[in-house]
């Protein structure tokens, strides 16, 4: 099976996280952070980190606010500022600190271990693919493999958490951490986010999430209302426009 130094990506993991963690805050130390986490793609080949302030959500929900005066179909036409904000404050790749770039030389080394590994798993499921008469039971031998690259990573968040790592500059309930993936579903990232903070950091992510629901639900009836304004407006000006063009026809007929 696969032959993989977890151990080994751990530590230069703790490493690379413990540096770039503790400098990121260092730079926007006037900033003040709400989440820090690790991201990984879908693949589990790459690994870096992303973390986000209320400044840098300001900035960005501004820019989206921008962009809905430029473009009608803007994806966030229709919502305010402090809307915007609230759908995209659990958004990693929306946040101001999430660029694979940021450190890329400490990450390196981890980057490779990654991409070795993921060659590793390709490599098991060729084989596996010819061997077994159900191709779908591939996922169920992959699976314990990703799980436990996942729990490498928990363990790396957990751990600097102890160290104090996240903390540096404001207190701990002020901030979540979370383990989050591309594709991710939103059942466990609430599960990840659970395990690796305080009672009542998680009480609020929940509190947030369902803000942002109530928002979705919202949003969903004002564009359904919008629409029927719309096509009332649209029926209303085709009657008016049939009216006038039988006036004018009727006059020429008389």
């Amino acid at each position: 099976m696969l032959k993989f130094d977890y151990d080994k990506l751990y530590s230069n993991l703790m490493k690379a996280c413990r540096m770039s963690f503790l400098d990121l805050q260092e730079r926007y130390h006037q900033e003040s952070f709400y989440a820090f986490g690790l991201f990984t793609t879908l693949d589990y080949d790459q690994i870096h980190i992303t973390a986000n302030t209320e400044a840098g959500l300001i900035r960005r929900a501004e820019y989206y606010l921008e962009q809905n005066k430029l473009n009608q179909n803007s994806l966030y036409v229709g919502y305010d500022l402090n809307e915007i904000k609230i759908m995209l404050r659990d958004i990693p790749t929306d946040w101001a600190y999430h660029n694979p770039e940021d450190y890329a030389s400490l990450f390196q080394p981890i980057h490779e271990a990654c991409q070795a590994r993921r060659q590793q798993i390709k490599q098991i499921q060729q084989v596996y693919y010819q061997k077994l008469d159900n191709p779908s039971q591939l996922s169920q031998i992959i699976k314990p493999l990703n799980d436990q690259f996942l729990s490498m990573c928990l363990n790396v968040l957990h751990d600097l958490d102890i160290e104090g790592i996240f903390n540096a500059h404001q207190s701990r309930e002020s901030i979540r951490i979370n383990l989050l993936l591309g594709n991710q579903s939103e059942n466990e990232r609430k599960e990840f986010c659970y395990e690796l903070n305080p009672l009542s950091v998680f009480q609020l992510y929940e509190e947030e999430l369902d803000i942002r629901d109530q928002l979705y639900t919202e949003m969903g009836s004002r564009r359904e209302q919008a629409i029927k304004r719309s096509v009332a407006e649209a029926l209303q000006k085709q009657r008016e426009d049939l009216a006038n063009w039988e006036k004018r026809y009727g006059q020429r007929k008389n």
